[in-house]
């Protein structure tokens, strides 16, 4: 043996060596392509990179020229009288009421310089305040009122600044426009604030090839006068892409200087990387030639240590659940039987110190004579302190009472006369025919003179099928968050004080197991104990808001979320990653918390909880009123919205005292400016209850069934 352990040995080391000798030639070639090969990559990443970025410039354009529109459009709302008043003036409007107009537009948007008002016939009515439009500038007019609409953006220079103009229907007034000019600012803030180093970042116009509009490379002053490419400059850009109703193409490219230190730096870093490859392979190979066998030994002692028990020589726990589910996957289980063999906790008996060692003796030696007594056909598992678990199809009627004479013999002796044993059959599975047969060994007491040995009782070892059914359920569990193949109902929330614009309903997550749907409370305890409830958190999250993406009307989602999830650092960016991929406004989400999970660490919680409201978030206080804390932390969290708890609803009707409840803590959310969210009612008469006690909102089967996202 030890002959063959030293051949095997070396037999390694010649591989080892001959890896070596390939790897070192390896490298040799590797030195001469690695240069080229990586400036390839690199060339390919900055391809993509630069496409994000142009991706990410346009969509930042759109959502700022919108932002404008819409905050001029609010402006607008909010002064209506004085610019109907102003318009109405025309040439007798004085100066002083374009000024106090001016200043207020001034407040409520950034870099404005000017405004005026455009009648049907293309003219402005306080040019005499104005002055006269640039020529461009009434090229933009004229094409606004040619499709009704301004569609070709620009930037317009005069002799010492640039701007560019927003031209929107003027409220109450047909075939008007207002005219907005703005400084181009915050236009250059956006390209220098998304170019990278090394990146040159470019506004061109489309309608003029190799007109430059703006530049990070450049201030906006430098950019005043009109700057021009050739064409073949233009062309030499590594990406260009037009911005939506504008003349302007995003044009990116990295910078010459850049392009050689990439070269330069992909050869050294070819050269270092193949020195210390060659390094490491040569250490790695003296390593390998010393502790080849303690690697071994090391390897072979971690896998017992995993999977057998010191004490017994049976699988662990975990290791026989598996097997036994592997053989549940595989339909076998319906030919085998089942046998544990249990030990009283020493702890339960009062044992002394020595005693409680003789107890580990008797499990250890209880456990080898049965081994001895099956035989390999038979999986053994010590699944805990006091429980040896056996099966195998050889397991019979006729094979349990041969065991149990021969424990019976085993502790028979006078030196154990403390020991007592029974047999109980068990039903484990309907299925199966003779039943699933359990031992029990007794220490620190008689033996039960009333029980003789081998006597049978039908029960059922509910410890058994529970470690089974966790592990089953857990396999799902990990499944569906991988696969993404759980379900989504809803259950809508009805206002009773007002008429909702947005469809109101809570998301609930279900599993599916073949035909059977799994309710949440089979399996997020689980989610909560194994720490995958964070993960099952997101992938809710994230369904929720793509199927919101896809829904055509107006919907307002509340989603639960557990005390983990909240206080995990890496929610916040999944969220907004999330809103800005499926775009959903947060205005149209609610997060539903309830008091414990907020309570368990407060600051994090606190922290999640004002980030998200900040982003425009609603919060729930779910279950509020269930726990002693609610009405202390209350006042400290942004919350929104409280859900009085289902157990002060359901007997709303007949219990006077819980009437009293909800209205109190009905008109103290109020006094706080929150809305009251009452769940479980399950019929008229406790809605009207709900009305009379001016509760904001219900939910209840009453209301609506939870039914199925989608179908």
């Amino acid at each position: 043996m030890v002959f063959n352990s030293d051949y095997q040995l070396l037999k390694k080391l010649n591989a080892y060596k001959l890896l070596l000798v390939a790897s070192l030639l390896f490298l040799g070639a590797f030195t001469f392509w690695q240069g080229y090969s990586a400036i390839q990559v690199h060339k390919r990443y900055q391809s993509q990179l630069m496409e994000r970025v142009v991706d990410r410039v346009d969509s930042e354009y759109q959502r700022f020229l919108s932002e404008l529109k819409l905050t001029i459009n609010t402006f607008q709302i909010n002064n209506s009288k004085q610019l109907q008043d102003l318009y109405d003036a025309g040439s007798l409007a004085t100066k002083e009421d374009y000024i106090s107009l001016l200043n207020k537009l001034k407040q409520d948007v950034p870099d404005v310089r000017l405004f005026s008002l455009i009648s049907p016939e293309q003219i402005g009515t306080v040019s005499h305040i104005t002055g006269d439009f640039l020529p461009d500038c009434k090229e933009e007019i004229s094409s606004t009122f040619r499709h009704n609409q301004q569609e070709e953006l620009f930037l317009h220079r005069s002799a010492k600044s640039m701007h560019f103009d927003l031209l929107i229907p003027l409220v109450d007034r047909p075939n008007a426009f207002l005219f907005v000019a703005f400084n181009v600012d915050e236009l250059n803030a956006l390209l220098n604030r998304y170019s990278l180093p090394q990146q040159e970042l470019f506004l061109l116009r489309n309608d003029l090839i190799g007109v430059v509009e703006l530049t990070n490379t450049l201030s906006v002053n430098d950019v005043v006068k009109v700057l021009s490419m050739s064409e073949s400059e233009v062309r030499s850009f590594s990406f260009s892409k037009p911005i939506e109703n504008t003349r302007w193409n995003i044009a990116i490219k990295l910078a010459d200087k850049y392009k050689k230190e990439i070269l330069h730096d992909s050869i050294i870093r070819a050269l270092i990387l193949t020195t210390i490859f060659s390094a490491v392979l040569l250490v790695l190979y003296r390593i390998v030639s010393r502790s080849t066998n303690q690697l071994i030994r090391a390897k072979d002692y971690i896998f017992k240590q995993q999977s057998y028990d010191a004490l017994t020589g049976a699988y662990t726990k975990y290791r026989f659940i598996k097997s036994l589910n592997n053989d549940i996957k595989l339909d076998s289980l319906k030919q085998k039987l089942c046998m544990s063999f249990q030990v009283i906790s020493v702890a339960d008996v009062g044992l002394q110190d020595d005693e409680i060692k003789q107890s580990d003796f008797y499990l250890k030696q209880l456990t080898n004579a049965l081994m001895e007594l099956l035989g390999e056909e038979y999986t053994f598992g010590r699944i805990s302190d006091e429980i040896i678990a056996i099966y195998s199809i050889k397991l019979n009627e006729e094979k349990v009472d041969e065991i149990l004479n021969e424990l019976d013999s085993l502790l028979s002796t006078e030196s154990q006369q403390r020991f007592g044993i029974k047999s109980v059959a068990l039903a484990m599975d309907g299925e199966l025919q003779n039943g699933v047969h359990l031992v029990k060994a007794h220490i620190g007491c008689q033996r039960d003179k009333n029980l003789k040995s081998g006597e049978k009782l039908t029960v059922k070892d509910s410890h058994v099928q529970s470690l089974l059914a966790q592990e089953q359920m857990l396999s799902l569990l990990l499944e569906a968050i991988e696969k993404q193949n759980f379900i989504l109902y809803y259950q809508k929330i009805t206002s009773l004080m007002r008429e909702e614009q947005a469809c109101y309903f809570e998301v609930l997550v279900r599993l599916k197991n073949g035909e059977q749907i799994i309710a949440p409370d089979q399996f997020i305890p689980l989610a909560e104990q194994t720490g995958h409830i964070v993960a099952l958190d997101k992938a809710v999250i994230s369904k929720t808001f793509e199927k919101m993406s896809l829904t055509a009307e107006i919907i307002h989602c509340a989603i639960n979320l557990s005390g983990k999830t909240i206080t995990d650092p890496s929610l916040k960016p999944f969220i907004k990653s999330c809103l800005d991929k499926y775009h959903v406004s947060p205005e149209h989400v609610t997060f539903e918390i309830t008091e414990t999970d907020a309570v368990n660490d407060f600051a994090r919680a606190q922290a999640f909880i004002e980030w998200a409201t900040n982003l425009g978030c609603q919060f729930a206080l779910d279950d509020f009123g269930k726990g002693l804390s609610s009405f202390s932390y209350l006042q400290q969290l942004p919350i929104n919205k409280l859900k009085i708890d289902g157990s002060f609803i359901r007997n709303l009707d007949t219990n006077i005292k819980n009437q009293m409840f909800v209205k109190t803590m009905t008109d103290l959310a109020h006094n706080m400016g929150l809305s009251c969210v009452a769940e479980c009612a399950e019929h008229q008469a406790i809605v009207d209850l709900l009305i009379a006690a001016e509760v904001d909102y219900v939910q209840g089967y009453v209301v609506h069934k939870p039914e199925q996202w989608g179908e």
